[in-house]
Protein backbone atom coordinates (compact mmCIF):
# COMPACT_ATOMS: atom_id res chain seq x y z
CA UNK A 1 0.00 0.00 0.00
CA UNK A 2 1.53 3.44 -1.18
CA UNK A 3 1.76 6.39 1.81
CA UNK A 4 0.58 9.45 0.72
CA UNK A 5 1.25 12.90 2.27
CA UNK A 6 -0.61 16.18 2.09
CA UNK A 7 0.93 19.65 2.26
CA UNK A 8 -0.93 22.43 1.81
CA UNK A 9 -1.19 25.82 3.75
CA UNK A 10 -5.33 25.60 3.11
CA UNK A 11 -7.51 23.58 5.93
CA UNK A 12 -10.67 23.06 3.58
CA UNK A 13 -7.77 21.94 1.15
CA UNK A 14 -6.37 19.29 3.35
CA UNK A 15 -9.85 18.38 4.56
CA UNK A 16 -11.04 18.07 1.42
CA UNK A 17 -7.99 15.78 0.02
CA UNK A 18 -8.80 14.17 2.56
CA UNK A 19 -11.79 12.67 2.13
CA UNK A 20 -11.51 13.07 -2.27
CA UNK A 21 -11.39 9.88 -2.45
CA UNK A 22 -11.50 6.30 -0.64
CA UNK A 23 -8.11 6.00 -0.05
CA UNK A 24 -7.51 2.20 1.44
CA UNK A 25 -9.80 0.89 -1.44
CA UNK A 26 -7.11 2.21 -3.82
CA UNK A 27 -4.26 1.10 -2.40
CA UNK A 28 -3.40 4.02 -0.88
CA UNK A 29 -2.53 4.96 2.73
CA UNK A 30 -2.87 8.71 4.01
CA UNK A 31 -0.11 8.97 6.91
CA UNK A 32 -0.18 12.68 7.93
CA UNK A 33 -0.62 16.41 6.72
CA UNK A 34 1.40 19.49 7.16
CA UNK A 35 0.42 23.29 6.75
CA UNK A 36 3.89 24.28 5.27
CA UNK A 37 7.14 22.94 3.68
CA UNK A 38 9.30 23.27 7.05
CA UNK A 39 6.59 21.38 8.92
CA UNK A 40 6.33 19.06 5.82
CA UNK A 41 10.32 17.88 6.10
CA UNK A 42 9.79 15.95 10.01
CA UNK A 43 6.96 14.43 8.81
CA UNK A 44 8.69 13.07 5.64
CA UNK A 45 11.75 12.06 8.03
CA UNK A 46 9.17 10.52 10.58
CA UNK A 47 6.55 8.80 7.93
CA UNK A 48 8.28 7.86 4.57
CA UNK A 49 5.81 8.36 2.55
CA UNK A 50 5.80 7.03 -1.49
CA UNK A 51 3.97 9.82 -2.63
CA UNK A 52 3.56 13.93 -1.86
CA UNK A 53 0.29 15.79 -2.91
CA UNK A 54 1.64 19.85 -2.38
CA UNK A 55 1.07 23.23 -2.85
CA UNK A 56 3.35 25.61 -4.38
CA UNK A 57 2.75 28.71 -2.22
CA UNK A 58 2.81 28.18 1.07
CA UNK A 59 4.42 30.30 3.52
CA UNK A 60 7.95 29.28 5.45
CA UNK A 61 9.07 27.11 2.58
CA UNK A 62 6.89 26.67 -0.68
CA UNK A 63 6.65 23.83 -2.57
CA UNK A 64 9.00 23.60 -5.18
CA UNK A 65 11.65 24.59 -2.49
CA UNK A 66 10.56 21.47 -0.71
CA UNK A 67 11.15 19.29 -4.11
CA UNK A 68 14.45 19.87 -4.19
CA UNK A 69 15.17 19.54 -0.28
CA UNK A 70 13.90 16.33 -0.13
CA UNK A 71 14.69 15.30 -3.50
CA UNK A 72 18.74 15.41 -2.49
CA UNK A 73 17.61 12.44 -0.10
CA UNK A 74 14.50 10.82 -0.96
CA UNK A 75 15.40 10.58 -4.68
CA UNK A 76 12.66 8.00 -4.83
CA UNK A 77 9.58 10.28 -3.76
CA UNK A 78 6.94 10.90 -6.05
CA UNK A 79 5.65 14.52 -5.67
CA UNK A 80 2.29 15.87 -7.08
CA UNK A 81 1.95 19.25 -7.11
CA UNK A 82 -1.93 20.99 -6.87
CA UNK A 83 -1.83 25.18 -7.29
CA UNK A 84 -4.04 27.94 -8.43
CA UNK A 85 -1.11 28.88 -10.59
CA UNK A 86 -2.45 28.18 -13.97
CA UNK A 87 1.57 29.64 -15.34
CA UNK A 88 3.49 27.47 -17.82
CA UNK A 89 6.84 28.89 -15.72
CA UNK A 90 5.47 27.29 -12.66
CA UNK A 91 4.71 23.88 -14.27
CA UNK A 92 8.06 24.12 -16.40
CA UNK A 93 10.14 24.15 -12.85
CA UNK A 94 8.19 21.47 -11.56
CA UNK A 95 8.57 18.88 -14.06
CA UNK A 96 12.38 20.21 -14.26
CA UNK A 97 12.61 18.47 -10.58
CA UNK A 98 11.07 15.51 -11.40
CA UNK A 99 7.23 16.27 -10.45
CA UNK A 100 5.11 13.78 -12.13
CA UNK A 101 1.78 15.50 -12.29
CA UNK A 102 0.62 19.42 -12.68
CA UNK A 103 -2.87 19.80 -11.33
CA UNK A 104 -5.04 22.99 -11.10
CA UNK A 105 -7.06 23.04 -8.04
CA UNK A 106 -9.76 24.36 -9.48
CA UNK A 107 -10.11 21.13 -12.21
CA UNK A 108 -9.29 18.80 -9.15
CA UNK A 109 -11.63 15.45 -9.38
CA UNK A 110 -11.28 12.46 -8.00
CA UNK A 111 -11.10 10.91 -10.91
CA UNK A 112 -8.03 12.91 -12.41
CA UNK A 113 -6.35 12.53 -8.58
CA UNK A 114 -6.65 8.86 -8.63
CA UNK A 115 -5.41 8.95 -11.83
CA UNK A 116 -2.13 11.07 -11.14
CA UNK A 117 -1.65 8.94 -8.11
CA UNK A 118 -1.79 5.49 -10.20
CA UNK A 119 1.41 7.53 -12.22
CA UNK A 120 3.50 7.93 -9.51
CA UNK A 121 2.74 4.50 -8.43
CA UNK A 122 3.43 2.98 -11.45
CA UNK A 123 6.22 5.33 -12.97
CA UNK A 124 9.84 4.14 -12.72
CA UNK A 125 12.09 5.60 -10.35
CA UNK A 126 13.38 9.08 -12.28
CA UNK A 127 17.42 8.51 -12.23
CA UNK A 128 16.74 5.41 -13.75
CA UNK A 129 13.75 5.41 -16.37
CA UNK A 130 16.55 6.01 -19.40
CA UNK A 131 18.20 3.09 -18.05
CA UNK A 132 16.29 0.55 -16.95
CA UNK A 133 16.82 -2.97 -18.61
CA UNK A 134 12.98 -3.23 -19.96
CA UNK A 135 12.97 -1.49 -23.16
CA UNK A 136 15.00 -4.19 -25.18
CA UNK A 137 11.53 -4.86 -27.64
CA UNK A 138 12.20 -2.12 -30.20
CA UNK A 139 15.75 -2.99 -30.08
CA UNK A 140 15.18 -6.40 -30.73
CA UNK A 141 12.10 -5.87 -33.66
CA UNK A 142 14.25 -2.73 -35.24
CA UNK A 143 17.84 -1.91 -34.72
CA UNK A 144 19.23 -5.90 -35.15
CA UNK A 145 18.10 -7.78 -38.17
CA UNK A 146 19.49 -11.05 -37.10
CA UNK A 147 17.23 -11.39 -34.25
CA UNK A 148 14.67 -14.44 -34.31
CA UNK A 149 11.39 -14.44 -33.69
CA UNK A 150 11.82 -16.36 -31.01
CA UNK A 151 13.85 -13.86 -29.37
CA UNK A 152 11.30 -10.95 -30.06
CA UNK A 153 8.60 -13.40 -28.46
CA UNK A 154 10.96 -13.83 -24.95
CA UNK A 155 11.12 -10.18 -24.87
CA UNK A 156 7.83 -9.58 -24.98
CA UNK A 157 7.03 -12.64 -22.23
CA UNK A 158 9.72 -11.17 -19.92
CA UNK A 159 8.17 -7.66 -19.60
CA UNK A 160 4.71 -9.28 -19.46
CA UNK A 161 3.90 -7.39 -22.86
CA UNK A 162 1.08 -9.36 -24.68
CA UNK A 163 0.12 -8.19 -27.53
CA UNK A 164 -3.35 -9.57 -28.35
CA UNK A 165 -5.31 -6.58 -30.25
CA UNK A 166 -6.27 -6.14 -33.75
CA UNK A 167 -2.93 -4.32 -35.25
CA UNK A 168 0.03 -2.11 -34.28
CA UNK A 169 1.27 1.45 -35.02
CA UNK A 170 4.78 3.16 -33.82
CA UNK A 171 4.58 6.48 -33.11
CA UNK A 172 8.09 8.50 -32.71
CA UNK A 173 8.27 11.61 -30.41
CA UNK A 174 11.10 13.87 -30.83
CA UNK A 175 11.64 17.18 -28.79
CA UNK A 176 13.04 19.57 -31.62
CA UNK A 177 15.20 21.61 -29.88
CA UNK A 178 18.71 21.26 -28.58
CA UNK A 179 18.27 24.08 -25.91
CA UNK A 180 15.66 22.26 -23.34
CA UNK A 181 17.01 21.44 -20.00
CA UNK A 182 15.98 18.28 -17.91
CA UNK A 183 15.61 16.34 -21.14
CA UNK A 184 14.95 13.16 -19.05
CA UNK A 185 12.03 14.64 -16.77
CA UNK A 186 10.59 16.42 -19.83
CA UNK A 187 10.26 12.96 -21.80
CA UNK A 188 9.08 11.52 -18.85
CA UNK A 189 6.10 14.02 -18.62
CA UNK A 190 5.29 13.77 -22.37
CA UNK A 191 5.20 10.11 -21.85
CA UNK A 192 3.20 10.51 -19.10
CA UNK A 193 0.28 13.27 -21.10
CA UNK A 194 0.44 11.03 -24.21
CA UNK A 195 -0.46 7.70 -22.24
CA UNK A 196 -3.16 10.38 -20.29
CA UNK A 197 -4.89 11.15 -24.07
CA UNK A 198 -4.51 7.83 -24.59
CA UNK A 199 -5.92 6.04 -21.74
CA UNK A 200 -9.78 6.15 -23.05
CA UNK A 201 -9.11 3.71 -25.74
CA UNK A 202 -8.67 -0.28 -25.61
CA UNK A 203 -5.06 -0.30 -26.17
CA UNK A 204 -1.76 -1.94 -25.11
CA UNK A 205 1.58 0.19 -25.00
CA UNK A 206 5.36 -0.08 -24.78
CA UNK A 207 7.32 2.73 -24.38
CA UNK A 208 11.15 3.28 -25.57
CA UNK A 209 13.70 6.63 -24.59
CA UNK A 210 16.64 7.75 -26.34
CA UNK A 211 18.24 10.81 -25.78
CA UNK A 212 15.75 13.07 -27.42
CA UNK A 213 13.34 10.98 -28.13
CA UNK A 214 9.99 8.53 -27.07
CA UNK A 215 8.86 5.93 -29.07
CA UNK A 216 5.38 3.83 -27.99
CA UNK A 217 4.56 0.67 -29.91
CA UNK A 218 0.70 0.77 -29.33
CA UNK A 219 -1.74 -2.55 -29.85
CA UNK A 220 -4.95 -1.19 -30.91
CA UNK A 221 -8.75 -2.43 -31.30
CA UNK A 222 -9.66 -2.24 -34.93
CA UNK A 223 -12.60 0.51 -34.27
CA UNK A 224 -9.03 3.01 -33.58
CA UNK A 225 -8.38 4.64 -36.37
CA UNK A 226 -5.20 6.59 -37.44
CA UNK A 227 -6.73 9.59 -37.38
CA UNK A 228 -7.44 9.25 -34.00
CA UNK A 229 -4.18 8.59 -32.80
CA UNK A 230 -3.04 11.65 -34.86
CA UNK A 231 -5.74 14.29 -32.79
CA UNK A 232 -4.69 12.72 -29.62
CA UNK A 233 -1.04 13.62 -30.71
CA UNK A 234 -1.70 16.90 -32.18
CA UNK A 235 -3.09 17.40 -28.65
CA UNK A 236 0.05 16.16 -27.03
CA UNK A 237 1.91 18.46 -28.74
CA UNK A 238 -0.04 21.01 -27.81
CA UNK A 239 -0.25 20.85 -24.71
CA UNK A 240 3.24 20.20 -24.21
CA UNK A 241 3.64 23.20 -26.30
CA UNK A 242 1.52 25.37 -23.75
CA UNK A 243 2.78 23.99 -20.29
CA UNK A 244 6.41 23.41 -21.18
CA UNK A 245 7.27 26.33 -24.17
CA UNK A 246 8.76 22.87 -26.05
CA UNK A 247 8.56 21.89 -29.71
CA UNK A 248 7.71 17.81 -30.42
CA UNK A 249 7.89 16.46 -34.29
CA UNK A 250 5.56 13.91 -34.01
CA UNK A 251 5.51 10.50 -36.80
CA UNK A 252 2.81 7.76 -36.56
CA UNK A 253 3.59 4.56 -39.15
CA UNK A 254 0.85 2.86 -40.94
CA UNK A 255 -0.80 0.19 -39.65
CA UNK A 256 0.80 -3.71 -39.28
CA UNK A 257 -1.09 -6.88 -38.04
CA UNK A 258 2.52 -8.65 -37.33
CA UNK A 259 5.44 -8.43 -35.31
CA UNK A 260 7.35 -9.13 -37.68
CA UNK A 261 6.70 -5.61 -39.45
CA UNK A 262 7.76 -3.51 -35.85
CA UNK A 263 10.81 -2.78 -38.06
CA UNK A 264 9.13 -1.23 -41.21
CA UNK A 265 6.62 0.73 -38.26
CA UNK A 266 9.58 1.80 -36.81
CA UNK A 267 11.03 3.36 -40.09
CA UNK A 268 7.63 4.63 -41.58
CA UNK A 269 7.17 6.38 -37.74
CA UNK A 270 11.16 8.18 -38.20
CA UNK A 271 10.08 8.96 -41.61
CA UNK A 272 6.96 10.70 -41.13
CA UNK A 273 8.75 12.19 -37.64
CA UNK A 274 11.01 13.99 -40.46
CA UNK A 275 7.67 14.76 -42.77
CA UNK A 276 5.93 16.49 -39.46
CA UNK A 277 8.66 19.42 -39.76
CA UNK A 278 6.65 20.22 -42.91
CA UNK A 279 3.32 20.36 -41.28
CA UNK A 280 2.21 22.97 -39.43
CA UNK A 281 0.90 21.04 -36.10
CA UNK A 282 4.25 18.82 -36.30
CA UNK A 283 2.10 15.45 -36.35
CA UNK A 284 1.98 13.43 -39.52
CA UNK A 285 0.89 9.76 -40.25
CA UNK A 286 3.52 8.34 -42.92
CA UNK A 287 2.62 8.87 -46.35
CA UNK A 288 4.96 6.65 -49.08
CA UNK A 289 7.50 8.77 -50.61
CA UNK A 290 6.61 8.96 -54.37
CA UNK A 291 3.61 11.15 -53.14
CA UNK A 292 5.91 13.36 -52.34
CA UNK A 293 8.14 13.29 -55.58
CA UNK A 294 11.57 12.30 -53.23
CA UNK A 295 13.76 11.73 -56.56
CA UNK A 296 13.11 15.09 -57.75
CA UNK A 297 16.39 17.24 -57.97
CA UNK A 298 15.26 20.93 -56.11
CA UNK A 299 16.20 23.53 -58.45
CA UNK A 300 18.43 26.35 -57.36
CA UNK A 301 20.26 28.99 -59.35
CA UNK A 302 22.70 30.34 -56.71
CA UNK A 303 24.48 33.35 -59.51
CA UNK A 304 20.69 34.22 -60.46
CA UNK A 305 19.57 34.90 -56.83
CA UNK A 306 22.98 36.76 -55.78
CA UNK A 307 22.25 39.28 -59.11
CA UNK A 308 18.38 39.57 -57.82
CA UNK A 309 19.96 40.86 -54.31
CA UNK A 310 22.54 43.35 -55.87
CA UNK A 311 20.54 44.79 -58.46
CA UNK A 312 17.84 45.55 -55.49
CA UNK A 313 15.11 43.28 -57.22
CA UNK A 314 12.95 42.66 -54.55
CA UNK A 315 9.88 41.14 -55.82
CA UNK A 316 12.28 38.88 -58.40
CA UNK A 317 14.23 37.64 -54.64
CA UNK A 318 10.88 37.04 -53.10
CA UNK A 319 9.63 35.24 -56.12
CA UNK A 320 12.86 32.90 -56.72
CA UNK A 321 13.05 31.95 -52.72
CA UNK A 322 8.86 31.32 -52.85
CA UNK A 323 9.26 28.95 -55.31
CA UNK A 324 12.43 26.94 -54.13
CA UNK A 325 10.68 26.53 -50.63
CA UNK A 326 7.76 25.25 -52.95
CA UNK A 327 10.08 22.08 -54.16
CA UNK A 328 10.94 21.40 -50.65
CA UNK A 329 7.88 21.53 -48.87
CA UNK A 330 6.41 19.25 -51.75
CA UNK A 331 9.22 17.27 -51.38
CA UNK A 332 8.93 17.29 -47.21
CA UNK A 333 12.70 16.26 -47.19
CA UNK A 334 14.49 17.41 -44.22
CA UNK A 335 17.73 17.00 -45.40
CA UNK A 336 17.36 18.69 -49.04
CA UNK A 337 15.90 21.86 -46.46
CA UNK A 338 19.09 21.42 -44.64
CA UNK A 339 21.25 21.63 -47.81
CA UNK A 340 19.25 24.39 -49.40
CA UNK A 341 19.29 26.57 -45.78
CA UNK A 342 23.17 26.27 -45.41
CA UNK A 343 23.80 27.66 -48.91
CA UNK A 344 21.32 29.95 -48.53
CA UNK A 345 22.96 31.51 -45.66
CA UNK A 346 26.47 31.39 -47.41
CA UNK A 347 25.51 33.44 -49.43
CA UNK A 348 23.63 35.50 -47.27
CA UNK A 349 27.11 36.49 -45.38
CA UNK A 350 28.67 36.83 -48.68
CA UNK A 351 26.54 39.67 -49.80
CA UNK A 352 26.10 41.17 -46.42
CA UNK A 353 27.91 42.85 -43.80
CA UNK A 354 25.70 41.36 -40.90
CA UNK A 355 26.46 38.06 -40.63
CA UNK A 356 23.72 35.34 -39.65
CA UNK A 357 25.05 32.04 -37.56
CA UNK A 358 21.31 30.89 -37.10
CA UNK A 359 21.25 26.91 -36.76
CA UNK A 360 18.35 25.65 -38.53
CA UNK A 361 17.76 23.70 -35.24
CA UNK A 362 16.88 26.55 -33.57
CA UNK A 363 13.53 26.82 -35.56
CA UNK A 364 10.34 24.35 -34.39
CA UNK A 365 9.05 24.13 -38.35
CA UNK A 366 9.55 24.58 -42.04
CA UNK A 367 7.17 28.08 -42.20
CA UNK A 368 9.58 29.63 -39.73
CA UNK A 369 12.85 28.58 -41.90
CA UNK A 370 10.68 29.84 -44.71
CA UNK A 371 10.07 32.98 -43.27
CA UNK A 372 13.03 33.79 -41.70
CA UNK A 373 15.35 33.39 -44.80
CA UNK A 374 12.83 35.64 -47.05
CA UNK A 375 12.56 38.65 -44.60
CA UNK A 376 16.82 38.41 -44.05
CA UNK A 377 17.17 38.53 -48.17
CA UNK A 378 14.44 41.06 -48.69
CA UNK A 379 16.15 42.80 -46.09
CA UNK A 380 19.30 43.06 -47.47
CA UNK A 381 18.12 43.57 -51.38
CA UNK A 382 15.96 46.87 -50.06
CA UNK A 383 19.76 47.74 -48.74
CA UNK A 384 21.09 47.86 -52.25
CA UNK A 385 19.03 50.08 -53.61
CA UNK A 386 19.54 52.41 -50.99
CA UNK A 387 16.08 51.23 -48.91
CA UNK A 388 15.20 53.00 -45.65
CA UNK A 389 13.50 50.31 -43.89
CA UNK A 390 14.43 50.45 -40.34
CA UNK A 391 13.89 47.17 -38.86
CA UNK A 392 12.98 43.80 -39.98
CA UNK A 393 9.51 42.36 -41.18
CA UNK A 394 8.73 41.03 -37.78
CA UNK A 395 10.02 44.11 -35.54
CA UNK A 396 8.29 46.20 -37.68
CA UNK A 397 4.88 44.03 -36.90
CA UNK A 398 5.93 43.62 -33.15
CA UNK A 399 6.24 47.60 -32.86
CA UNK A 400 2.84 47.94 -34.43
CA UNK A 401 1.18 45.47 -31.85
CA UNK A 402 2.59 46.60 -28.79
CA UNK A 403 1.43 50.08 -29.72
CA UNK A 404 -1.95 48.63 -30.21
CA UNK A 405 -2.28 46.64 -27.61
CA UNK A 406 0.20 47.81 -24.71
CA UNK A 407 -2.84 48.48 -22.19
CA UNK A 408 -3.20 44.99 -22.19
CA UNK A 409 -1.63 41.60 -20.08
CA UNK A 410 0.77 41.23 -23.66
CA UNK A 411 3.78 38.42 -23.06
CA UNK A 412 6.70 37.68 -25.61
CA UNK A 413 5.09 34.36 -25.90
CA UNK A 414 1.75 35.79 -26.75
CA UNK A 415 3.66 38.51 -29.20
CA UNK A 416 5.31 35.17 -31.25
CA UNK A 417 2.58 33.05 -31.09
CA UNK A 418 0.79 36.27 -33.28
CA UNK A 419 3.81 35.94 -35.41
CA UNK A 420 3.75 32.91 -35.77
CA UNK A 421 7.59 32.45 -34.95
CA UNK A 422 9.75 30.62 -32.26
CA UNK A 423 9.92 33.27 -28.83
CA UNK A 424 13.68 32.54 -28.23
CA UNK A 425 14.19 33.86 -31.73
CA UNK A 426 11.66 37.15 -31.65
CA UNK A 427 13.64 37.90 -28.56
CA UNK A 428 16.46 37.75 -29.87
CA UNK A 429 15.47 39.95 -32.37
CA UNK A 430 14.82 42.76 -29.91
CA UNK A 431 18.32 43.05 -28.73
CA UNK A 432 19.56 42.66 -32.23
CA UNK A 433 17.49 45.63 -33.59
CA UNK A 434 16.45 47.64 -30.43
CA UNK A 435 19.06 47.13 -28.34
CA UNK A 436 16.96 45.96 -25.37
CA UNK A 437 14.42 43.71 -24.94
CA UNK A 438 11.16 42.75 -25.01
CA UNK A 439 10.03 43.81 -21.53
CA UNK A 440 11.83 46.82 -21.57
CA UNK A 441 10.91 48.00 -24.99
CA UNK A 442 6.97 47.55 -23.55
CA UNK A 443 7.73 49.42 -20.41
CA UNK A 444 9.24 52.21 -22.41
CA UNK A 445 5.95 52.30 -24.75
CA UNK A 446 3.61 52.41 -21.54
CA UNK A 447 5.60 55.33 -19.93
CA UNK A 448 5.38 57.06 -23.16
CA UNK A 449 1.85 56.55 -23.03
CA UNK A 450 1.80 57.69 -19.43
CA UNK A 451 3.51 60.94 -19.89
CA UNK A 452 0.84 61.65 -23.05
CA UNK A 453 -2.22 61.21 -20.07
CA UNK A 454 -0.43 63.16 -17.44
CA UNK A 455 0.38 65.96 -19.60
CA UNK A 456 -3.35 65.95 -21.56
CA UNK A 457 -5.95 64.51 -18.95
CA UNK A 458 -6.64 65.08 -15.13
CA UNK A 459 -7.09 61.35 -14.52
CA UNK A 460 -5.53 60.32 -11.32
CA UNK A 461 -2.59 57.99 -11.25
CA UNK A 462 -4.33 54.56 -10.08
CA UNK A 463 -6.33 55.55 -13.25
CA UNK A 464 -3.29 55.99 -15.47
CA UNK A 465 -1.72 52.86 -14.25
CA UNK A 466 -4.40 50.98 -15.21
CA UNK A 467 -5.13 52.14 -18.47
CA UNK A 468 -1.68 51.37 -19.98
CA UNK A 469 -1.32 48.12 -18.48
CA UNK A 470 -0.05 48.75 -14.67
CA UNK A 471 -2.02 46.48 -12.34
CA UNK A 472 0.04 48.16 -9.53
CA UNK A 473 -0.03 51.82 -9.17
CA UNK A 474 2.70 51.81 -6.68
CA UNK A 475 4.94 49.65 -9.23
CA UNK A 476 4.05 52.04 -12.18
CA UNK A 477 5.08 55.55 -10.32
CA UNK A 478 8.47 53.32 -9.34
CA UNK A 479 8.69 52.40 -12.98
CA UNK A 480 8.12 56.26 -14.12
CA UNK A 481 10.59 57.88 -11.46
CA UNK A 482 13.01 54.80 -12.21
CA UNK A 483 12.91 55.98 -15.94
CA UNK A 484 11.92 60.06 -16.10
CA UNK A 485 14.02 61.19 -12.83
CA UNK A 486 10.84 63.05 -11.43
CA UNK A 487 7.73 61.50 -9.78
CA UNK A 488 4.46 61.53 -11.69
CA UNK A 489 2.97 64.50 -9.92
CA UNK A 490 6.32 66.80 -10.49
CA UNK A 491 6.25 65.58 -14.11
CA UNK A 492 2.46 66.37 -14.72
CA UNK A 493 3.14 69.95 -12.98
CA UNK A 494 5.76 71.05 -15.04
CA UNK A 495 4.06 69.83 -18.28
CA UNK A 496 0.61 69.70 -18.15
CA UNK A 497 -1.15 71.37 -20.97
CA UNK A 498 -4.09 73.67 -20.43
CA UNK A 499 -6.77 73.73 -22.84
Amino acid sequence: MKRVLIVDDELLVRVGLKTTIPWEDHGYKLVGDAKNGKEAIDLITEKKPDIILTDISMPFMDGLELIRLIRKNYAQMKFIILSHHDDFKFAQQAISLGVIQYILKHELTAENLLTALNNASNDMPVEQFLLADNNKLLEVSVENETNSNAEMEKVLLNNQFYLNNDFYIIVSVHINEDFVESKKITLQFIKNLALEFLSDLPFKSFVNFNEKEIIFLLNLKKQTTIQTIKKIMQSVNENVKKILDVNLLIGISEKGNKKEEFKELYIQSQRAKEQSYFSRKNVMVYQKESDYGYDEKILFDNDLLESLVVSGCIRQVEKLLTELFQQIELSKNFNKLECVYSELLRLFNKLSSKKIEQEIGNFSAFVEVQRFILEQYISLSNKYIGGTERYSIHIQKSLSYINKYYSTDLSLAMLANFLEINKSYLSSLFKQELGINFTSYLTKVRIEKAKELLTQTDFKMYEIADQIGFDNPYYFSKVFRDLTGVNCKEYRKSHYKKE
